[in-house]
């Protein structure tokens, strides 16, 4: 069975909801859901994107972040430009609340989250 990645949104979106469930500081959750909302848009765009070009292997090392961003742009397509550029935006939160000690999560979860789910409608369209 094949993992349904949209469903690591559904998650972060949990995440940010669930503070009386898990005892967790709010920044570790906000944290966390940035992560995994980023994974959400990249793996469902990587999948896209082998579907789209036939090979399950394509996009599996250190690069495939940049590659799938750059395949996305080789499409000459207005909506696989704003999906790379979006996947962009995201990758570079989701770098920062996975490595940065003074990052304000707070301040950038609903706007990835959006990001995200304007992604997730983008690759609907089948750019």
């Amino acid at each position: 069975m094949t993992f349904h990645w949209p469903d690591y949104l559904e998650l972060a979106k949990s995440l940010i909801n669930t503070q009386l469930i898990l005892p967790t500081s709010d920044e570790a959750r906000q944290r966390a859901a940035i992560s995994r909302a980023y994974y959400a848009a990249f793996c469902t765009t990587r999948n896209y994107l082998r579907q789209q070009l036939n090979n399950s292997k394509l996009f599996s090392d250190a690069k495939a972040h940049s590659d799938v961003r750059k395949a996305l742009m080789k499409k000459n397509s207005k909506t696989a430009d704003q999906i790379a550029n979006l996947l962009m935006a995201v990758h570079r939160q989701r770098k920062c609340a996975d490595y940065d000690d003074n990052y304000a999560a707070t301040k950038n979860i609903l706007i990835v989250i959006k990001q995200v789910e304007r992604i997730l409608s983008l690759l609907e369209q089948n750019p």
